[in-house]
Parts: C-alpha cells; structure tokens; sequence
C-alpha cells in the first residue's frame, strides 16, 4: 500500500531512472525563468517577467514526456528541492497544481487558469491512463489526425497505450477548472472490486486501438463526481492534514468516475450499451453460473432465463467480468475440480460433479488448462 507523502520505498524508489547531471541543469534552467518559494506544503513557480510559461512545457519542450517529468519531479523531491504538491502561477490568472500521490498515481488541478488566447500544453505518454474531469471553461484538445472542442462539464478516460501525444490549448480568456489524474493500469486493478475488473479491461482494450481517438472512454458526470471535485478544490492547503485529505478525495473522485461507468450508458468494447437493469440482469447471471455450473447450462438458456437477448448477454458479460459466458462457466467447473481431486475423489466421479459427462473430455480439458491431467494433480 502506498504511504500517503512520504518517500518511496527502496524498491519504489530504484524504479525511478533520472539522469542526475541532466536534472541539475533541468533544474538551473528552471531557476532561469522562475522564482521558487516553498510555502509550508506548496512550493510555487512563478515565472518572473508576464511571459505565460507552463513549466512543464518549458522544461522539456513539445511534446514534454510524462514519465520524464514525473521521474524528475520525484528526484527533485527525494533532493529537498521541492514538496509533493507544487503550484505553477500563471500570469494570465489562475494556477496548475501537480500533486505526487505515488509512483504510479499523480494528479492535476487546474484552478481558474485563464492563459492569453493561443497558449497551449503538449505532452506525450504511454502505458499510462488519465482520467479527465472538466468543470468549467473552453478547451479544444488535440492529437494526430483528431481535433475537437470540449465546451462543457465533461468526464473521460483516456489509456494512451502504446504512446500519443496530446495538446491542449485554450482559445479564450474564459477561465478553466478540471481535473486529471495520471494511473497504471495495473494501479487500479490491484484497488477494484472483482466485481469492477471488467471496465479496467475496457480502458485496456481501449489502450490497444490503432487510432487515438478510439483510446478514450467517454464517462457521464454525476452529482458525485461533481460534488467530489468541488470538495478537492475547497480543500485548504493550511491544514496539516491536507495531504491525506486530497489523496483520500483523489481516489474517492476516481470510485466515483468508476461507478458511473459501470451504472451510466456505456459504450462497450463490441459497442455494447450497458444501463443499470442491463447489469443487475448480468450480475443475476453470474450468481446463477456461480451455483448451478455442473448443469448443462447455454446461452440461449441463460439469455431465457435473465430476460436479456443474446448479444447483450455475451458481449455485456464480457464487458462487465472481464472473461466470455464460456471461459466464465469453464473457470467455474475447473476450481470445483481442482478442490474434489485434493479430496482423493476419482477423476470420473469430479467429471460428472462438475458437469462433464465424459470423463475423457474433462481429463484433456483439464491437462489444456493445468498443463498435468488430472490423476497427476491428484498425486
């Protein structure tokens, strides 16, 4: 488990590769263009003349490379330079807060920032997720071939997969507030309900798209997730226990986007539309594989008797669990077996009780997906 603001652990902490001569002069050219002042948990960059600058994009250039700035970002902060919360001023009005939540977990908050018309942010990432959360302001957001403008509270995912870059510019002094959140994969499996792993293998598949667009997952905005982020920028920096409070609501933000996608319309990898009696009508199937795997179960059967048609029921199971109605039913009868067999039961009588009636089928299935048969897995 992570340790709210603290340094990363040894083994945390070899994972992070910097350049050390690269990050002092990084560092001086930093100090070139920006005061630094610490102010208790904060330490803020401000430029020094009105020259709009987002550090990030002045440090590394266009696109800036995400696991390059945070890789540095933790040097800094392992080096006493910086705290895990640092605040970008901008001259034009407004700030960028960058937190340090954790090795796999960052996350942004945009506070009324109002750039001059033409400033604009481009970086580059992969093998990372964002979740983007909108609140107010113009933004019109931009990557390879693809250009749209999001003019409204608006909340995505977007798994950036093999590598994309993204920019972002704001064509109006009309203020912005959103919040990103920057994740592994693998971050949010290890934190999700089983229940939840199937919109994890959304945003992977997503991932794995040859067009960026096709990348992001659109989520609809709840009073929750609204009344999260309102809280998030309410929060004050003077309270001590400020750090554990927004990396709480963090996480609570990101439940809550999470939710909505499972409860909302969502658009599916088949292009599956799941509502809420759609998932209670799939969850009431896997109870009813949970407990009756041994009988002669199909999917016209099942689709009968949860009222759902088939299509639904195949690619909104796959969507919602993460694994097709027949890998699901398989796995189910291969635990049962596996148990039995350590009982000493013989190989046909744990065939029938699982729900195969010829034993030699069983035996061949089992030794596919163990790689022993089962009289070997018995010794």
């Amino acid at each position: 488990m992570q340790v709210p603001w603290s340094y990363p652990s040894t083994a945390e902490a070899s994972k992070i590769v910097v350049d050390n001569t690269r990050a002092e002069q990084l560092l001086h050219k930093l100090l070139s263009r920006f005061e630094i002042r610490r102010e208790g948990l904060i330490t803020q960059f401000v430029p020094i003349d009105d020259t709009p600058l987002n550090f990030m994009t002045f440090l590394l250039g266009k696109p800036a490379d995400l696991r390059e700035f945070f890789n540095l970002y933790w040097h800094w902060h392992r080096s006493g330079h910086i705290t895990r919360l640092v605040r970008n001023v901008l001259p034009g009005g407004g700030a960028m807060d960058i937190h340090l939540l954790g090795l796999d977990f960052g996350m942004t908050l945009n506070r009324d920032v109002s750039p001059p018309a033409g400033a604009d942010v481009s970086f580059w990432a992969r093998d990372v997720c964002m979740l983007r959360l909108r609140l107010q302001g113009a933004i019109d957001e931009s990557w390879p071939g693809h250009h749209h403008e999001i003019n409204r509270t608006s909340c995505s995912f977007l798994h950036y997969g093999s590598g994309m870059e993204t920019s972002f510019q704001i064509p109006e002094k009309h203020p912005v507030s959103s919040i990103s959140l920057l994740f592994r994969e693998e971050y949010l499996r290890e934190r999700l309900h089983p229940d939840y792993q199937g919109l994890v293998q959304i945003l992977s598949d997503k991932g794995q798209a040859l067009e960026p667009e096709a990348r992001m997952t659109s989520v609809p905005v709840t009073s929750e997730l609204f009344d999260t982020s309102g809280i998030m920028f309410d929060l004050s920096e003077d309270d001590p226990m400020y750090p554990a409070r927004i990396e709480a609501y963090a996480h609570l933000l990101l439940a809550a986007a999470m939710k909505s996608l499972r409860a909302g319309a969502v658009t599916g990898v088949e292009g599956v539309r799941l509502r809420e009696s759609d998932m209670r009508q799939l969850a009431a199937v896997k109870a009813r594989i949970d407990a009756d795997f041994a009988q002669p179960l199909t999917r016209d059967e099942l689709a009968s008797w949860a009222g759902v048609n088939r299509t639904k029921l195949s690619e909104g199971f796959r969507v919602m669990f993460g694994a097709t109605l027949h890998d699901y039913l398989v796995d189910c009868r291969m635990n049962a077996a596996r148990a039995l067999l350590l009982q000493g039961i013989s190989v046909a009588d744990v065939a029938e009780r699982v729900g195969y009636q010829d034993r030699g089928s069983f035996s061949k299935l089992f030794k596919r997906l163990h790689g022993v048969s089962p009289s070997d897995y018995q010794l």
